[in-house]
């Protein structure tokens, strides 16, 4: 599927691929260069590939996000960021934090494309436990702050069902890409 859409930049979240792996991933996949963020054991790992005639320069990264500025030839530049929130629920506001560190760190228009954990509102959620209003408001207020806005996706509403995990693709299901 990367092949078809013939991307420029692809970023992976929960990858729990080893470097060996990811590079041999950026070379399967066509890509000229990878900056790979080692998993935690069975968990975490994220990874942005790019294509060597995509300009895009790291600014910073961690576990939980990956930052960069892209710049295309004749249009002004533009900055990506992959973010993935920390799973566990009692650490949701360090990840609020970074966000909002991020933002104040460039005022270039922003993609922020990944996993947050989080809904905007009980619509996005299926079944069980009605969801707190307080971690949806939280999140929320982030986005805000941050003058982010969520762009929607197409596809399944949801990326698991009967406990198994669905794919995630930006065409297609990504768990929320927003943009200032």
């Amino acid at each position: 599927m990367v092949r078809s859409k013939g991307l420029a930049v692809l970023f992976l979240m929960e990858t729990k691929r080893s470097i060996t792996e990811m590079l041999k991933l950026c070379y399967d996949l066509n890509f000229q260069s990878v900056l790979a963020i080692l998993s935690d054991g069975q968990s975490g790992g994220l990874g942005l590939l790019w294509k060597a005639e995509c300009d895009l320069h790291i600014q910073t990264f961690s576990p939980h996000h990956i930052d960069a500025h892209i710049m295309v030839k004749d249009e002004p530049p533009w900055r990506l960021t992959g973010f993935y929130r920390r799973p566990e629920g009692h650490r949701k506001h360090e990840s609020w934090r970074l966000l909002r560190h991020l933002h104040a760190r460039a005022s270039l228009p922003w993609v922020c494309l990944g996993d947050y954990n989080e809904i905007l509102n009980s619509g996005e959620k299926q079944g069980g436990i009605p969801k707190a209003l307080t971690p949806m408001l939280a999140f929320k207020e982030t986005l805000l702050h941050c003058g982010l806005e969520d762009l929607g996706y197409h596809g399944y509403p949801f990326t698991w069902h009967n406990g198994r995990s669905g794919e995630a693709f930006v065409e297609l299901r990504l768990d929320r890409a927003c943009v200032c």
